[in-house]
């Protein structure tokens, strides 16, 4: 993308930069509904699921329920930058206990659909580890090296810094070697050890402590921890500790490369030629970017990480980014948009983002097939929606969505997407 269509919109791409609202490379690694998400559905009130907004939700959420010209407003904005992003499918989801529901797509994904979702594994790799400190099995203060042996500055590196991006780890994902594979066959065959082994032999990204960056080295290395701490394999762990307790049905930690039916199609683009993703080593990605999930369960998963539900209150309190509407900041696994919790989650052929704001209960889901190679599409999705349904209420995501706009008609009149 040209400067000036950079620095114009430098708030949006700013979520796909160093807070981990955005990814590069192999991290970026219910009741089922079966109708067409080209079909829409926005129901004038709280669905019976909903979850319970607390007393101190903001009257201004409260002012009316979603009508038809809300739903084709958002349908028009995030139809648009779908097709000018190059997108293969999308779908955009909002569940509001007061104002409704929506459900938007183009027709090639369905609620049901399963697709991988990248670096949103974060956040259930996070809440492991926090689950592990509750009991008593792991601390946050303690340092890497006790658990895996050779990492660079492992002795000064503790488990807060590989959950807050602020480690300094190697970034495997800049090893050009690597990326090349990678890039070249997303299934190609690779261990976790490998990963490791690579992370040891890099150059440290900066002190341990110094700044927050995101690395998806730090949950590959998390994933590890977990194994030493509970002694049986990160899939297990994480099922143990998030799946099963969210009560996560269709959200799967795969251990081969096939993905569940039925499937979204994953599609990437590298040197102009468009390929199909479907096939994933889940061992590339592992823990920072390996779940596979759909719009559904994400829809539960997003609700219960914004509450805290399987934390204890300290823990979570903990976790929760530093509040701000100036900019997204990062905690322990969890990022923070002008009020709204949640992750975004880039890894090659998908795009997912699934927020939550605290005071009201609702959840925006976002997903794409195809795209940039980043979480840009369903990011740019996810700040439109908001600024949509939500106007003046949230000035950064308004801000920002403005400034998506104006990305988009840069990209249209032919400037390179920032991913591209």
């Amino acid at each position: 993308m040209p400067s000036r269509a950079r620095g114009r919109t430098l708030m949006v791409v700013g979520l796909a930069g160093a807070l981990a609202l955005g990814v590069t490379g192999c991290g970026g690694p219910n009741a089922e509904q079966t109708a067409s998400p080209a079909t829409t559905t926005a129901s004038a009130g709280a669905s019976a699921a909903s979850a319970t907004p607390s007393a101190d939700v903001s009257p201004s959420l409260l002012t009316a329920t979603f009508t038809q010209a809300d739903t084709d407003r958002v349908r028009a904005r995030v139809a648009r930058t779908n097709e000018v992003l190059g997108a293969a499918g999308w779908m955009v989801a909002v569940w509001d206990p007061y104002r409704g529901d929506i459900l938007l797509g183009d027709g090639n994904a369905a609620p049901a659909d399963h697709f991988r979702i990248g670096t949103v594994t974060n956040t259930m790799t996070a809440v492991a580890a926090l689950r592990l400190v509750d009991e008593g099995l792991l601390s946050l203060d303690t340092t890497v090296d006790q658990y895996v042996q050779g990492l660079p500055n492992g002795d000064a590196i503790t488990i807060r810094m590989l959950l807050d991006m602020t480690a300094g780890l190697p970034i495997l994902t800049e090893d050009a070697a690597f990326m090349e594979r990678y890039l070249a066959d997303p299934n190609l065959a690779w261990t976790v050890d490998e990963s490791l082994d690579l992370i040891r032999s890099l150059p440290p990204a900066h002190a341990p402590g110094e700044r927050q960056l995101f690395n998806t080295s730090n949950y590959i290395v998390l994933g590890r921890v977990l194994e030493q701490v509970v002694g049986r394999p990160a899939d297990q762990v994480i099922f143990e500790q998030v799946v099963e307790p969210a009560g996560l049905v269709t959200t799967q930690l795969p251990v081969d490369s096939a993905l569940p039916e039925p499937a979204v199609p994953g599609v990437m683009t590298l040197d102009g030629v468009e390929r199909t993703a479907d096939l994933q080593n889940p061992q590339v990605p592992f823990t920072s970017g390996f779940a596979i999930s759909t719009i559904n369960d994400l829809r539960t998963w997003a609700r219960t990480l914004g509450t805290g539900d399987l934390l204890t209150s300290e823990t979570f309190q903990a976790q929760l980014p530093p509040e701000s509407t100036e900019e997204p900041t990062y905690g322990l696994g969890l990022s923070n948009i002008d009020g709204w919790l949640g992750h975004s989650g880039y890894i090659w052929g998908y795009s997912t983002m699934m927020y939550t704001e605290p005071n009201s209960g609702a959840v925006i889901v976002t997903f794409t097939s195809g795209g940039p190679p980043d979480a840009e599409t369903a990011t740019l999705t996810m700040l439109q929606t908001v600024a949509t349904l939500y106007p003046g209420q949230f000035g950064y995501i308004d801000a920002a969505a403005a400034g998506a706009d104006a990305y988009l008609d840069e990209v249209a009149a032919g400037a390179t997407p920032s991913g591209g």
